[in-house]
């Protein structure tokens, strides 16, 4: 069973759904990306195609596996301390602050969770010099399952 057939209109229909229902933008150059991520999933369903797939992200009593599709669309790009420039700002910001009142901080599309842990690292040091608080608290969230079950682990390579 062939699944290399990714016709214009199932690329799509598909990066509609992924939009509609979580956000997610694909232009025309990622239409290889998403054949090839979701061709082995189609093959591993025995379903007959792309088609088949669309019916089956569409069927609201599927939601494990639209997330299971999610998971596999999403590119995780994370490392800890990726934007030096944002932890400076940051740390200028909570530096200046007047108080040392309780601090919430939401890492969004948090990935394997390295941003989150760079900013506690940060945050730890900064009270540790008693430059804020120690009330502070850092939420991690991401569309993909997969990589939030990863950031929860704490488990990271050591290079």
């Amino acid at each position: 069973m062939s699944h290399s057939k990714f016709s214009d209109h199932e690329f799509k229909r598909i990066s509609a759904i992924m939009y509609e229902a979580a956000g997610l933008s694909f232009n025309d150059s990622k239409k290889s990306l998403i054949q090839s991520r979701l061709s082995q999933r189609i093959q591993r369903l025995g379903l007959s195609g792309f088609g088949a797939y669309i019916k089956l992200l569409e069927d609201e009593s599927q939601a494990a596996e639209f997330q299971m599709a999610v998971d596999m669309l999403t590119t995780n790009e994370t490392y800890f301390f990726r934007e030096p420039k944002h932890y400076e700002v940051l740390e200028q910001e909570l530096a200046s602050r007047k108080t040392k009142a309780p601090l919430a901080i939401w890492s969004a599309a948090a990935s394997f969770g390295d941003e989150a842990y760079s900013t506690a690292m940060l945050l730890a040091d900064m009270q540790m010099q008693g430059r804020i608080g120690s009330d502070w608290s850092i939420l991690g969230t991401d569309i993909s399952h997969r990589v939030l079950l990863s950031a929860k682990e704490a488990i990271y390579p050591a290079d």
